[in-house]
């Protein structure tokens, strides 16, 4: 094994606004659901980064939490609209901050607006860049968005910087504004999504003036020394939407604003390649190109940064990966997300060479051809997503509980059970100083269809498992 000097990644990262993470693995955003009816942070979410923050990870990323509480990617959302709304709330996430960084890691907040893919059980007429709406692939359900006016984008862009200020006061080392995956700033930076005829919509430059006039009242709000990360998509993977060469000119844009740190990700609700990978990716590569799927795209984003370093999100598993991407590509920072719901003491693990590779639990999905490979694009567009999502949820459960990780995929048969039904139940209990007008009495959605196919799909990891005996 590779003593620990020999890997890049556990070596410190100094941003350019000075601050330094201990080293360069990151716990990239997944978002938790787990927030109270008010959108605190209460112990469960505490619990669940305090064991996070055990694992050895430089930094710790968030999942989403929301600046606008009409404008919820999930009901169990964290929320941070206009500062904290009590004092309550403003003990919760100084308890998050508290324990998440006990151990070394740095907490950063993922703050986000859901824009047009909020979910309608939340709000049925949420703000867009256009009146285009979202044909979605997932748990939202489409509704038609009613374009921003510039009071409300001016509106909107002092959230971001109000919860910006709260941050830092929690006493978190960092934050990042999420500009991918469809939500709101991304969708203005899409012509598919963004069809304006203002400074807002039309050239890049104007779709990109949203999220630069973010960065900058962030700015403004927590200073020079304070760590501002921006999440961009390296393209939306939709034939007329952002492409990889409108990434490199958006992220010009944000090294010249001051960004400390760009993580590229790609697609969005309507292509939801941020959870199965891209579909090229299932065609025969080199280990490192069909892992780490957005590699390439970091490549070329990262060769016209100054001084923004640059995070990589989406499919590394293995070490050798890893300290490719961080010693031969324009990477700075690796980002993992689904192996943290299957290894205790992670991060550590690997810097000190116990393991060479984290699990790969949808691989293992994969590996079932006798009923996969007739129906491998259905089960792909809407099956395997939503499985995975379940499959997140029992470990999020066993986290916060403090219990052993399920590592084998056994408790995949529970699927009709807690999580979408917590979610459900969120919507019911939404309460907040700006939750008016919210809507909270759309039936639950019919998972019957979902949970039949699941079914069959365990009976199948079953069938297969005990071929392998």
């Amino acid at each position: 094994m590779a003593d620990r000097e020999e890997l890049l990644m556990s070596t410190p990262l100094t941003l350019p606004c000075g601050s330094v993470l201990s080293n360069r693995l990151a716990k990239a955003a997944m978002s938790e659901g787990f927030a109270d009816p008010w959108g605190r942070p209460g112990i469960e979410l505490q619990n669940l980064y305090e064991i996070w923050g055990s694992f050895g990870a430089g930094m710790l990323l968030t999942g989403n939490v929301m600046v606008d509480d009409c404008h919820l990617e999930t009901a169990g959302n964290m929320r941070l609209e206009n500062y904290f709304q009590d004092e309550e709330m403003r003990q919760c996430y100084k308890a998050l901050a508290e324990k998440s960084q006990k151990n070394g890691s740095a907490t950063w907040l993922q703050l986000s607006h859901a824009g047009r893919q909020t979910q309608v059980e939340v709000n049925k007429t949420p703000k867009g860049p256009s009146d285009i709406p979202c044909k979605a692939k997932s748990h939202i359900k489409e509704s038609k968005p009613t374009p921003m006016t510039i009071e409300d984008i001016d509106e909107t862009v002092q959230k971001f910087a109000n919860a910006a200020r709260a941050t830092k006061d929690a006493g978190f080392k960092g934050l990042q504004i999420h500009a991918a995956h469809g939500y709101l700033l991304s969708s203005f930076l899409n012509p598919l999504a963004n069809n304006r005829d203002d400074e807002f919509g039309g050239s890049l430059n104007n779709r990109a003036r949203f999220l630069l006039m973010t960065v900058q009242a962030v700015r403004e709000q927590v200073g020079p020394r304070f760590p501002v990360g921006v999440k961009l998509n390296s393209a939306d993977f939709q034939e007329g939407g952002s492409t990889v060469e409108d990434a490199i000119e958006v992220a010009k844009l944000l090294d010249q604003a001051g960004v400390d740190l760009i993580e590229i990700s790609g697609g969005n609700y309507e292509n939801m390649v941020m959870v199965l990978g891209r579909e090229e990716d299932n065609k025969p590569k080199s280990t490192i190109e069909r892992e780490a799927y957005y590699l390439e795209y970091a490549n070329r984003v990262g060769g016209v940064l100054t001084r923004t370093k640059l995070m990589v999100t989406g499919g590394f598993r293995r070490k050798d990966t890893i300290e490719y991407a961080l010693k031969e590509a324009s990477v700075s920072i690796v980002g993992l997300g689904r192996p943290f719901f299957y290894t205790n003491r992670l991060c550590t693990k690997m810097i000190k060479g116990e393991i060479d590779t984290f699990p790969n639990y949808e691989r293992d999905l994969a590996q079932i051809p006798w009923l996969l490979s007739p129906v491998t694009l259905l089960m792909n567009k809407y099956v395997l997503a939503k499985i995975i999502s379940f499959k997140w949820a029992d470990n999020f459960k066993y986290l916060i509980k403090g219990e052993d990780m399920d590592e084998t995929g056994k408790s995949i048969s529970l699927m009709d059970r807690w999580w979408p039904k917590t979610r459900d139940e969120a919507v019911l209990k939404l309460q907040g100083v700006s939750s008016v007008g919210t809507v909270h009495n759309c039936p639950p959605s019919n998972r019957k269809p979902l949970m039949l196919a699941a079914g069959v799909l365990c009976v199948g990891i079953l069938y297969h498992k005990l071929r392998q005996r």
